[in-house]
């Protein structure tokens, strides 16, 4: 039977918005310019440009269709990264699939209407001919919904192993006795990566695709960093790892469920994290 943990709830400001939505670009954009975005950049721009696609080819000398690809290619990059740091305000950082659709939707309405507005007969490529906006955007939403695809794929086969490369798979009892209750002023140091509003006590801290995504009783905030360092810099808060992806705090945990031999451990501020089996010992040990 679970042991219910009252914990004392105190009157929080609500996270600002604005530093919200700030943090989400500035950490979307961090790697605009990382060489695999350039890769990307180079190889895309060089294959329209010799392909020709969508008339290109006929319509234009190589050095036009180069400088038409080029400007379509770096702004749909631009674009495609604000759709995502959008989509990153906006939809909780728990729900991957949900945050990449959404990015997906967003970054194909406006590359479309970019290409739109660049063959049209006012942009400076109207040589192109401008094709039918619902016919453009099904193409654009098709390559973006194939990227998104691919990400969520990626993301449930090969994110584990990749986030965790160098990452020990310690065992339990290991991350139990680093747990270390901290003096009552004494924050971690992971805090001090937040933003001033979303500052707080740390309930969860999550790993999601290249982002690790720090919940506190302030909000989450989604950091461009190794779930290892992250782990390093909680080491003065009383928690466990209860999963390859997930740790929480002792604090926030209300409860432990279990539904059809699956464990998850219930927070305060009403999400469930699972537990998966090589850390199910320390809860039971500790008469949750």
């Amino acid at each position: 039977m679970s042991k219910q943990v009252q914990p004392e709830v105190k009157h929080q400001n609500p996270v600002d918005p604005v530093a919200h939505i700030l943090n989400s670009f500035r950490e979307t954009y961090a790697s605009l310019l990382s060489p695999g975005t350039l890769t990307i950049w180079v190889v895309s721009t060089i294959t329209a440009s010799v392909a020709g696609p969508f008339g290109t080819f006929s319509s234009m000398s190589l050095l036009l269709r180069f400088g038409f690809w080029a400007a379509v290619v770096t702004l749909s990059i631009l674009l495609g990264y604000f759709g995502h740091a959008v989509a990153t305000s906006i939809v909780d950082a728990s729900n991957f699939v949900r945050r990449t659709v959404l990015a997906s939707t967003i970054s194909s309405g406006l590359i479309a209407g970019l290409v739109y507005f660049l063959s049209s007969p006012a942009g400076p490529w109207a040589s192109v001919g401008r094709p039918e906006f619902t016919v453009l955007l099904s193409y654009v939403f098709l390559i973006c919904g194939s990227v998104g695809c691919f990400r969520i794929l990626i993301h449930s086969l090969l994110n584990n192993a990749q986030l965790d490369a160098g990452v020990p798979d310690v065992e339990p009892d290991a991350v139990l006795s680093s747990a270390v209750v901290p003096p009552a002023t004494q924050q971690p140091r992971l805090a001090k990566r937040l933003p001033e509003g979303a500052r707080g006590d740390i309930l969860r801290v999550s790993v999601q695709d290249h982002f690790v995504d720090v919940l506190t009783d302030q909000g989450t905030t989604s950091i461009r960093m190794r779930f290892r360092d992250a782990l390093d810099e909680i080491d003065c808060v009383e928690g466990w790892r209860v999963h390859r992806s997930h740790w929480v705090a002792r604090a926030a945990v209300i409860e432990v469920r279990k539904e059809k031999g699956r464990m998850f451990v219930c927070l305060r501020d009403g999400s469930e994290v699972p537990v998966s089996r090589n850390y199910r010992e320390q809860l039971e040990r500790e008469e949750f």
